[in-house]
């Protein structure tokens, strides 16, 4: 159980540090992202083509991706440790 806890406590530091990426990633796309589906919905598709690719984001949506992962195992693990901490409990009582 020891070794649960510590690996719920290292991915629940992970997140906590995912999680700034993550702000800065947002704070990011949010200055940067064009997308270029919206320009040509907008009937600006042509203006699109000629944008940089850096307006695309693609490491800040990756960024997302990581954190997102990282942030379900933790959830995953901790959820499984909770469960057998509950089960646990139970047959103490018992």
């Amino acid at each position: 159980m020891k070794k649960k806890i510590v690996l719920a406590l290292i991915l629940c530091i992970l997140s906590a540090l995912t999680m700034i990426f993550q702000v800065s990633a947002l704070i990011d796309i949010g200055h940067d992202y064009v997308s270029q589906k919206a320009l040509a919905q907008a009937g600006l598709g042509e203006a699109g083509k000629s944008l940089p690719d850096w307006t695309e984001c693609r490491l800040e949506w990756n960024a997302l991706r990581v954190d997102f992962v990282i942030r379900l195992l933790f959830l995953l693990v901790a959820g499984g440790i909770l469960i057998q901490l509950f089960r646990g409990e139970k047959e103490g009582r018992a």
